[in-house]
């Protein structure tokens, strides 16, 4: 473990970057909007309801290419699933006969373009996914999570929190005990697990939980860990396979307008909800007016009944006085229906005098919605019998049990017509909590959608507690927006370090990372009351240990400071400031930098590279890496703000992905002495049209490198032109990506001044595709390298080189006319549909070389070798046997890769 016990004071300076950085923080929460959850495909029975409600969206609605955001169950019956893309990039399939609730799906804006969700190694922007599994199975595909970003699965039998991996969640519920059983199963990537007796569990591919609670939501026995089942992992593997053939050709331009449409959907119901509540209070204050109008009559009629009496009363009427157990409510026994009113009458009648009367308060409640009846409350049996028979009505209509309504009983008549003015869920989920009625007056001065939050995320113990606390609604709404685990666990701090853990207004990142330490570090955390400083700790994402001592070490010097007397204290002999300070400005400012530029890691590697300390060269590497990666559109020109020195670039830590490329490709030609020029981006986009790079070169150095640490996209035809370069005839132009080189199908990239070299670290494919250099040509790459329908073209005279380090694959290739030689290199080289013109060398180097040292293998494909398997040859002859092959031997060498020295 790594020990800051020697950290100096200085280096704390970086705290105070955090004043900054909560506002940024803020911004790009109020930048978050809507993510869109996209329907791939829906089979058999599948619905989705509003969240609350029990409204359905139309069948029309329900199907593939349509979009929901947040706030949306997905149920599906028996023999039936979903596959939904989330915006974000994620696969979710919602299995036969379960239920999933998306309790929050936000996204930050992202740019759109021909790019497939598919080809992306990480999702478009950051994003916060909360899902909540009811019951059943969901397969997820979470694509890689940037920093800050979150994708969090609930359900009965644990919580996961993801950070892009793949694997199964699963709750069966079992009929006749109403257990729920199930867990997580990992076939790819880590997660971690937390059960719900709070104990966290690290899963790695292959490991899977089994997990038990009762219908009270509670775990019954232990956690099992264990290996998940081959037939299973098949299972997981297929539905993930079957799911990403169906989402591979959507763009992230698609998604992007998903994500348009929903947020339109969001606006516009929320519209027409705040005129449906609009109605609906007119509706309420029309009925409010004419009760009041019905009441005076009501009083007066009562007031003059006992004038009138003797002459209404029937002369058979008793006139013993019952007793007060006995005696009816008036009303009660002027019913209109005269066969209720003598059972009523009898009823009482038969009662003992002076004696408890053993009442049927289910008969009496029933007697009381069917008449205009009113009685006593009764609270015997702890059912609740009240005197209004509509708010009888009202509360039946919430479907509560005995022990629900026996809550109710314990408030007053006004507080249990605002309870039924709650949704059915609501109230029942308030009821079982059982607050007092200071605390259900507090609730349900709560806004809807927080009162739906604490349905759908927590229990109602901890509802109480959050009410027993006296939070405030926007204190209820920050707990509500952490993570299950994290949520759980702020829930269950004492009060005063709840209220100063949320005080500090922590990311859910943040936060995380917080509850993984002890109480008591979380307590002096708090103590210390210098969230910067927390903030920054945070950040740092150390084990306890280190995090602790850092802290100590702070607040040890800070209070050193403090009660250091400097009152005779002589001026400092010099004014220079302090080496460390300004590393610990540096920073600062880094750290700022970084988070505006995309690129927050860098500090934090920076961290693990200097064992805990940034020194002034660490620091300049940072800044370095901070400009480097930046995404960069060129069109027209080049950006000559992007030129940096070659070495300078390649030799820089975090840029390695190109630097790797650049030691591992192979040129026709070594190219200029000196080093190239050489253009840096995080991702690299050129423009369809003409791209001038001649402006940035000279007669002494006429070579340029394009490079991105990621991606290069071209779309279109590109066109490089050096013709501004004077006194040098070839000039040579590189095309160097970290990641894919991405040229879409029908593009064409051309530059005829000089030699091109097109290389990429991750496999590329080039379908209908037609590239051409005025000298060399060169394409390369570390993975695998597909060609499709496409056409290669260089001058008379010069060669084309094609190098993969594992397969090269060609079905359908033309080259042009007079080359001097092709080169072909691989582990295994596939050929179809290619025939090498006629003058050309061919020189072909796969793993094992040829067959017998000389042939290459006819019809299929064989690891290592040369493959000619279909419609292979040379100018007009097809070579599909060594007969024909011994014909062109000395046009075609094939030989095995040279060895490592």
């Amino acid at each position: 473990m790594k020990s800051f016990a020697r950290l100096s004071f200085p280096l704390l300076f970086l705290a105070s970057f955090l004043a900054s950085a909560v506002l940024s923080q803020a911004q790009d929460a109020a930048a978050s909007g809507k993510g869109a959850i996209i329907i791939i495909s829906v089979e058999g029975d599948v619905k989705i309801k509003k969240v609350g409600t029990e409204t359905f969206l139309p069948k029309e609605k329900v199907a593939a290419g349509m979009s929901i955001f947040d706030g949306h169950t997905i149920l599906s019956g028996e023999a039936s699933k979903a596959v939904l893309l989330l915006s974000n990039g994620s696969i979710t399939t919602v299995g036969a006969k379960s239920e999933l609730t998306i309790v929050e799906f936000t996204q930050k804006k992202f740019e759109k373009s021909n790019t497939k969700m598919s080809e992306l190694k990480e999702e478009p922007s950051n994003s916060s996914t909360k899902l909540k599994l009811a019951y059943g199975d969901m397969t997820f595909n979470v694509k890689k999570l940037n920093p800050g970003s979150s994708f969090e699965i609930d359900s009965p039998v644990g919580n996961a929190g993801i950070r892009g991996t793949a694997g199964q969640m699963t709750a069966q519920v079992d009929p006749n005990t109403g257990n729920t059983t199930g867990g997580c199963n990992m076939t790819q990537g880590t997660v971690s697990f937390t059960d719900p007796s709070g104990n966290s569990i690290p899963l790695n591919a292959g490991q899977g939980t089994n997990v038990t609670t009762n219908p009270e939501g509670q775990q019954v026995g232990q956690t099992q860990q264990q290996e998940v089942p081959p037939e299973t992992q098949q299972e997981i593997n297929q539905t993930t396979e079957q799911a990403e053939t169906q989402t591979e050709d959507v763009t992230v331009d698609q998604a992007s307008s998903a994500v348009e449409e929903v947020e339109q959907q969001a606006q516009e119901e929320a519209s027409n909800s705040k005129e449906s509540k609009e109605e609906e209070k007119k509706e309420e204050e029309k009925k409010e007016e004419e009760k009041k109008d019905d009441e005076p009559k009501e009083e007066k009629k009562k007031d003059d009944e006992p004038t009138e009496e003797p002459k209404d009363e029937p002369k058979d009427e008793p006139k013993d006085e019952p007793t007060k157990t006995e005696e009816p409510n008036e009303d009660s026994t002027s019913s209109s229906d005269p066969a209720k009113t003598e059972e009523a009458a009898a009823t009482t009648e038969s009662a003992p005098a002076n004696t408890e009367t053993q009442v049927d308060t289910d008969q009496i409640t029933e007697q009381n919605l069917e008449t205009s009846d009113s009685v006593e409350n009764i609270q015997e049996t702890g059912e609740i019998v009240v005197t209004d028979n509509n708010l009888a009505k009202a509360i039946n209509k919430l479907g509560l049990t005995a022990d629900q309504k026996k809550v109710l009983s314990d408030y007053s008549e006004d507080t249990r017509w605002k309870v039924t003015e709650l949704s059915p869920s609501n109230a029942k989920h308030i009821t079982t909590a059982n607050p007092t009625e200071a605390e259900i007056l507090h609730y349900l001065a709560f806004a809807k959608t927080t009162k739906d939050a604490l349905s759908l995320n927590i229990q109602p113990a901890q509802t109480k507690t959050l009410l027993t606390h006296n939070l405030l609604e926007t204190q209820v709404n920050q707990v509500l927006g952490f993570s299950g685990t994290t949520r759980d666990s702020l829930i269950a701090e004492p009060l005063p370090r709840l209220e100063g853990i949320l005080a500090m207004q922590l990311t859910s990142a943040e936060a995380d990372i917080l509850f993984t330490y002890s109480a008591d570090l979380r307590q002096d955390m708090v103590e210390a009351d210098n969230t910067s400083l927390v903030k920054a700790l945070l950040f740092l994402n150390q084990g306890e240990e280190d995090t602790s001592s850092l802290l100590d070490d702070y607040t040890y010097k800070h209070d050193d400071v403090a009660k250091e007397d400097t009152s005779n204290k002589e001026p400092s002999e010099s004014t220079d400031p302090d080496a460390d300070q300004i590393v610990s400005k540096g920073i600062e400012d880094l750290l700022e930098s970084t988070k505006e530029n995309g690129n927050s890691f860098i500090v934090s590697q920076l961290y693990e590279l200097g064992e805990g300390k940034i020194d002034a060269a660490l620091l300049a590497e940072g800044q370095l890496g901070n400009e480097l990666l930046s995404d960069v559109t060129l069109f027209g020109q080049v950006d000559t703000s992007r030129l940096f020195g070659f070495q300078e670039a390649i030799s820089n830590f975090f840029y390695q992905a190109p630097a790797e490329v650049f030691d591992s490709v192979i040129l026709t030609d070594p190219g200029p002495e000196q080093d190239p020029l050489l253009l840096a981006a995080r991702t690299l986009l050129i423009e369809q049209g003409t791209l001038d790079i001649g402006l940035v070169l000279d007669s002494s150095n006429p070579a340029i490198a394009l490079t991105a640490a990621q991606d290069i996209q071209i779309s279109g035809d590109v066109h490089l032109s050096a013709l501004s370069v004077s006194g040098y005839p070839d000039a040579m132009a590189g095309l160097i990506a970290g990641g894919i080189f991405d040229i879409s199908p029908g593009s064409s990239l051309t530059f005829l001044d000089g030699s091109l070299l097109v290389a990429s670290k991750a496999s590329s494919d080039f379908v209908q595709v037609s590239m051409e250099a005025g000298g060399n040509l060169s394409i390369s790459t570390l993975e695998n390298l597909l060609f499709h329908d496409s056409t290669l073209k260089v001058r008379p005279g010069d060669s084309i080189h094609l190098s993969a380090m594992n397969t090269l694959s060609v079905n359908g290739l033309q080259f042009s006319d007079q080359l001097k030689s092709i080169y072909m290199q691989a582990t295994t080289i596939d050929l179809r549909n290619v025939f090498f013109p006629d003058g050309s060398m061919v020189h072909l180097q796969s793993q094992f070389g040829g067959v017998d040292g000389i042939y290459p293998n006819f019809g299929n494909s064989q690891p290592g070798r040369v493959n000619f398997i279909e419609n292979v040859g040379y100018h007009q002859t097809l070579i599909d046997s060594r007969a024909t092959f011994d014909q062109f031997r000395d046009k075609i060498l094939i030989t095995p890769l040279p060895t490592a020295p």
